[in-house]
């Protein structure tokens, strides 16, 4: 669970929920389910986030070397 980024407290939450209510029982198997579709939601949110700030850098970047250029053909 810690290699899909789960934070400890819904690790400790999972197993709460497998003492409490078995292994295989139902809260137990919506419980760590809510819990990827939140780690999920985050990490799309994240990847938003790190394409637009890619997009930003690739631009200036573009813009910079379009810019070198220019003043080299001078």
């Amino acid at each position: 669970m810690k290699s899909y980024g789960l934070p400890l407290k819904d690790i400790q939450a999972i197993f709460e929920w497998k003492r409490s209510s078995g292994c295989g029982s139902e809260a137990l198997l919506l419980g760590v389910e809510e819990a990827l579709e939140e780690r999920l939601a985050s990490i799309r949110e994240e990847e938003a986030c790190l394409r637009e700030r890619r997009l930003r850098l690739e631009e200036a970047s573009r813009e910079l070397k379009s810019l070198r250029m220019l003043r080299q053909s001078r």
